[in-house]
């Protein structure tokens, strides 16, 4: 009886964990496509100030 609440209990943590690394994971590439695309502009920025 009680085997069967502690299976869904695993089963529900399991998924909770899968879905915070997604978030993880999509939050640092989040990150760092602000990051690579600031980046550029300001190598475009510094490109057209030497010129």
């Amino acid at each position: 009886m009680h085997q069967g609440t502690d299976d869904s209990k695993v089963g529900s943590t399991k998924d909770e964990i899968y879905s915070t690394k997604e978030r993880v994971t999509c939050t640092k590439e989040k990150k760092y496509r602000k990051m690579s695309s600031v980046y550029t502009l300001y190598v475009q920025m510094t490109d057209k100030s030497e010129e």
